[in-house]
Order: structure tokens, then sequence, then C-alpha cells
């Protein structure tokens, strides 16, 4: 159960709305604009991941099989453009442009090892999800620490992947969230 609740699209979408919603922007709430990217950048590859499902062309909605993973890898960074778009179209809170940079950039290291290597890409959003809350909203943010753990331990426990998948992909979430708030010298 708390491999699919910390799956990577339940904690992506919950950490734009978390984002937008810290966010103070005018007009159209932050929680609003969150709420429209979680449907762009995760409502949409999940119908087409459920869809390759109801079709047998998935054996389930995590796509566990590494050689299956590129194809959506590559939908939801198609998606994170498309949220892009929307945001600098809409003039959107530039906060979440730059969850969606941290995002993207963990995404393309993520296609890539893919290819030869199965790294967790649960524990690397639960991860980057964690440092851009604390990036955000301070360190008050770092109780959500153990859940990084929690996750990776759930992936081991159930044999989907060996715990230096896990810790690899903990350290790439952190990492990419870290650079890409520090590149763009938000200040928080």
């Amino acid at each position: 159960m708390l491999t699919e609740v910390l799956a990577p699209l339940p904690v992506g979408a919950a950490l734009l709305v978390s984002v937008g919603w810290h966010s103070t922007w005018p007009g159209v709430s932050g929680a609003v604009w969150g709420s429209l990217l979680t449907v762009l950048v995760a409502g949409v590859p999940l119908a087409w991941v459920f869809h390759h499902v109801r079709q047998g062309r998935f054996t389930d909605w995590q796509v566990v099989e590494r050689h299956r993973r590129i194809r959506p890898l590559l939908l939801v960074g198609c998606c994170f453009v498309a949220a892009w778009g929307v945001l600098l179209v809409g003039e959107g809170p530039a906060v979440l442009g730059t969850v969606l940079a941290a995002l993207t950039t963990s995404l393309i290291v993520t296609v890539c090892v893919t290819r030869f290597w199965k790294i967790s890409v649960h524990t690397t959003v639960c991860s980057l999800a964690v440092t851009t809350l604390t990036c955000v909203g301070g360190t008050g943010a770092l109780w959500l620490t153990p859940l990084v753990g929690l996750v990776g331990w759930t992936r081991v426990r159930l044999n989907l992947h060996t715990l230096a998948q896990t810790v690899a992909g903990a350290a790439l979430g952190a990492s990419c969230a870290t650079a890409i708030f520090l590149a763009t010298a938000r200040p928080v």
C-alpha cells in the first residue's frame, strides 16, 4: 500500500499542488495552478498507462519492467513541456516553473540511466519532493525525510529494486532539486 501511495505520480501531484498553494500568486490561486499542472504532468500519463495496462501491454500501472519504462517516461517529458508552455503563456507562479525544471532534470537523468539500470523512480521523486518542499517552505518540511527511506524500503522489500537502486534514486532526486533551486537563486 505504501508503494502505491508514495508512487511518483501521486507524490509529484502533491508536490505541485503544495508548492502552488504555498506560492502567493495574485489572481488565480497557486493551488489552482498546481492542480492544472498536475493534470498535465500526472493525469495524462496515468490515463495513458492505465489504457496500456487494460490492453495487456503493461503488467501494472507502475511499469516495473525496465525495458518498458522508456516510452512512459518520454510521455511524461512531453507533458512537462506542455505544462511549461501553459505556465509561461498563463504567466503562472515562477516557483512552479522551478519545480518543473527540477522534475524535468531528474526525468532526463532517469531516462538515460533506465536504459542500462533500473534506478528507483519512486525514491527519486520522493526525495525531490522533500528537498523541494524544504527549499520552498524552509526546514519545517524536513520531517518528511523519513518518507524517502520508507519508500525505498518498500521497493526493496517488494523485490522491485536493490538497495543501491533506491539510494541512487534518492540521491538523484535531492541533487536535482538542490541544483535547480540554487541555480535559480530563489529566495526562500
